[in-house]
């Protein structure tokens, strides 16, 4: 059917013809508990896929006698969002139909009180759920400043397509017969996808931490290995250098904290290419196994280094920190894991120095860092089983993300499902 078809025996009516009254709610900061009367908010309305007010999630303000006879809220009413961030949340409607008394609602809130006799709260809440109601509503809806508000007269102007009384009956009771039977396997679906969470266990990256430093034996190593500072066991520790000229065409590959990834491997989604003189090139050019250590950068994320390996020729920013290590003492990957399990514990999160959206570890934090060396074949075997649990732990948190993802597309299907069923009460497919 067109839009503007009207099904047999139905007509059309604004919202502002089948309103008795309607009211913006009550200002003021509620708090979490008692003492004071139970006051709905947004979330009581725009959280609930059921259509009614979950009267659980309200809050509690203190008013008077007055105020209580202004905003209550009885059986039947019906709640409109008035503002949100999300503009899908905007002109969203419940029904009240609890039993607490009194109960108010917020100033976010809009209550409508419809003549019952032509139109059953449910069926104007199932009519703006709809795609054409979600369309006759967004239309009113302003902007300022990112927040997306409608208020009561625009409201009043939607147009409503409206059986008699007792074809709404029906669709409102086959409807909610339907959305139980939804609702059921989508819990079904929830618990087996919370059951494969389980089952695949989830690492934090305090727990992945936790393993490498273990096998590390990073906190209690034993006496036959040396703790040594990093400066004793890098043949170089050298910070980068800025450069305020870049993207420059035929430059040289200038790493920046960005090439860096939190899996500790380099990355050349975004780079920049700089001039640099001889001296530039002496100082500055990468080997392979070189480590880069991220210096400056967000609290979080000081710390993220990686192995350079590539065959061209790289030269770094002053973010950055190469440390080239001693191999008769330490090897590259030895040092690498060190950095990452350190990372990972949040130890440079704590040491650093911290500005305004900027943090850092000073060159002689890092010189001093102490790390445990082992003779160089108990290293080799100790970065082999890292290196092998690395792998399953990325395979395990590539499921975990797939799980994930599973379950943001499943509660759009079962949305999508829902909105189907709504549009077909309009379409005339749903009673024939």
């Amino acid at each position: 059917m067109s839009e503007n078809k009207i099904l047999k025996n139905w007509v059309e009516k604004s919202l502002d013809s089948l309103t008795i009254s309607s009211k913006n709610g009550k200002t003021g900061r509620p708090k979490d508990g008692p003492p004071g009367i139970p006051r709905l908010g947004i979330t009581t309305v725009t959280q609930q896929g059921s259509g009614y007010v979950n009267e659980n999630e309200c809050k509690f303000v203190e008013v008077s006698n007055s105020e209580i006879e202004q905003y209550s809220v009885i059986n039947g009413d019906i709640l409109f969002c008035r503002q949100n961030g999300n503009k899908e949340f905007v002109g969203k409607c419940a029904v009240y139909r609890g039993n607490t008394k009194p109960i108010i609602f917020s100033d976010s809130l809009i209550r409508f009180r419809i003549n019952t006799n032509e139109i059953l709260p449910e069926f104007l809440v199932i009519f703006t759920n709809s795609s054409k109601g979600r369309m006759e509503i967004e239309q009113f809806c302003l902007t300022t400043a990112g927040n997306y508000s409608i208020n009561s007269p625009n409201l009043k102007q939607i147009k409503i397509p409206l059986p008699p009384i007792e074809t709404q009956k029906k669709i409102i009771q086959k409807l909610d017969h339907i959305f139980a039977q939804l609702e059921e396997k989508k819990k079904v679906f929830l618990i087996l996808q919370e059951n494969k969470k389980k089952n695949l266990t989830i690492l934090s990256d305090r727990a992945i931490g936790n393993i490498i430093s273990k096998l590390m034996c990073l906190y209690s190593p034993p006496d036959s290995w040396i703790i040594q500072n990093l400066e004793d066991v890098c043949q170089d520790i050298q910070p980068g250098f800025a450069e305020g000229k870049k993207d420059v065409t035929g430059g040289i590959i200038h790493l920046r904290m960005n090439n860096i990834g939190i899996n500790f491997e380099l990355n050349f989604n975004l780079i920049r290419t700089i001039e640099a003189n001889n001296d530039q090139l002496v100082k500055y050019t990468l080997k392979q196994g070189d480590i880069i250590f991220n210096n400056t950068n967000s609290s979080k994320l000081v710390g993220k280094s990686a192995i350079f390996s590539d065959s061209r020729m790289c030269l770094y920013s002053n973010h950055l920190t190469r440390l080239r290590v001693n191999r008769n003492l330490v090897l590259p990957e030895w040092l690498l894991f060190y950095l990452r399990a350190r990372w990972l514990n949040g130890d440079f999160e704590r040491m650093c120095n911290k500005w305004i959206n900027q943090a850092a570890v000073n060159n002689n934090k890092i010189r001093n860092l102490e790390i445990p060396v082992p003779k160089l074949e108990i290293q080799e075997k100790i970065i082999e089983s890292i290196s092998n649990i690395s792998m399953n732990i990325a395979k395990i948190k590539t499921l975990s993300q797939n799980i994930l993802i599973q379950a943001e597309n499943n509660t759009k299907h079962f949305k999508n499902l829902q909105m189907n069923m709504l549009d077909s009460v309009f379409s005339g497919k749903l009673i024939n």
